[in-house]
């Protein structure tokens, strides 16, 4: 965790690692409008959303960027798609 809010659309390879104002900030897709009131609200209140999305960006982290873990899981993806498996 770096002190960033992510602020994403609401597209599906987001919506498997963001849950809206828990971890992250969910927004339409391609809409203008509903970005503009997001940042807005995330703005008037960035260090409230900073603090309560610190723990679970750390968490998160820690629990998904082990080395030995993702490299375990790049080389099953190489194997199914090389047909090794």
């Amino acid at each position: 965790y770096a002190g960033a809010v992510p602020v994403v659309n609401a597209i599906p390879g987001n919506l498997e690692i963001i849950t809206h104002r828990e971890n992250g900030w969910i927004t339409e897709p391609f809409t203008a409008d509903q970005l503009t009131e997001d940042l807005r609200m995330l703005v008037e209140n960035i260090d409230e959303w900073k603090t309560r999305m610190a723990a679970s960006n750390r968490t998160w982290i820690e629990q998904h960027s082990l080395l030995h873990v993702n490299a375990a899981t790049l080389v099953g993806w190489a194997e199914t798609l090389s047909g090794a498996r």
